[in-house]
């Protein structure tokens, strides 16, 4: 083996993902020409091992996820564009990782494809993703039970987010409404809409909190005199100054709707 090849074998293995090239045979299966070594650490098998059986390597990957592969390496072969696919595997000592494979096609003087790419670990990623998941499905819950919303506004392009509970409390579809301040301001009972808005513009002027009760003027009659407990939080006096980029995200609201 040449040095210069010995060299950029050297630089191959300390990547921080496995390096590989692929085809894909007459049968349909794909066929490694090149794996990286430092592939034992990612996917418990030798490059010699995956480079003379490219099934031992698939086998490690769920079906479904299979199916999904073929679908976008076949879509990469027609339209000679790269891909990036994420995966799980499972080593033959059964831990379970997912990959991120990204790879660019080449095609050869015969027509024939073959994709160079790289394999990452982004098992840490995606167990982040899933903590996160679960920790917006308890926040949820926990709003639920207590009957608590939440919103954020930005006062400079009027854009207004509500959290699902915020929907319920102000009896609107999430399907078919748009939260705008002026949606909002519709939402308020006729008696309670010169204070709210007083309130709230008092606030903005003195950059200060407020919290006011207001009824819901589109809860269906028997509810409307049910009241909902709105909370401004006060704004940072760095954005009210600097203006640019003035945006109210610390603006937050909490209700509770009661009898």
């Amino acid at each position: 083996m040449h040095q210069n090849e010995i060299q950029y074998r050297n630089l191959l293995n300390s990547l921080p993902g496995v390096a590989y090239q692929f085809r894909i045979t007459e049968g349909g299966k794909p066929r490694f020409d090149y794996v990286s070594g430092n592939c034992i650490d990612l996917f418990g098998l030798s490059d010699q091992a995956i480079m003379a059986d490219a099934d031992r390597f698939t086998a490690l990957i769920p079906e479904s996820d299979i199916r999904h592969l073929d679908q976008v390496v076949k879509k990469s072969a027609d339209c000679n564009t790269p891909y990036v696919a994420e995966h799980r595997i499972k080593r033959p000592n059964g831990d379970v990782v997912w990959i991120q494979a990204s790879s660019s096609p080449h095609r050869l003087a015969n027509g024939k494809v073959v994709w160079n790419g790289i394999a990452l670990d982004i098992t840490a990623r995606k167990q982040a993703e899933e903590n996160l998941k679960k920790s917006d499905a308890r926040l949820r819950q926990a709003h639920r039970l207590a009957r608590l919303g939440h919103w954020d506004w930005n006062v400079l392009t009027g854009a207004l987010t509500w959290s699902d509970e915020v929907y319920r409390i102000f009896g609107q579809d999430r399907k078919t409404f748009q939260p705008t301040v002026k949606a909002f301001e519709n939402c308020i009972h006729p008696d309670d809409y010169s204070n709210t808005i007083a309130a709230r513009e008092a606030a903005l002027a003195e950059n200060r909190s407020f919290t006011c009760w207001r009824r819901n003027s589109v809860l269906p009659p028997l509810l409307r005199n049910r009241s909902a407990k709105i909370f401004l939080q006060k704004p940072s006096a760095r954005f009210l100054k600097a203006h640019k980029n003035f945006t109210l995200a610390p603006f937050v609201s909490y209700g509770d709707v009661v009898d």
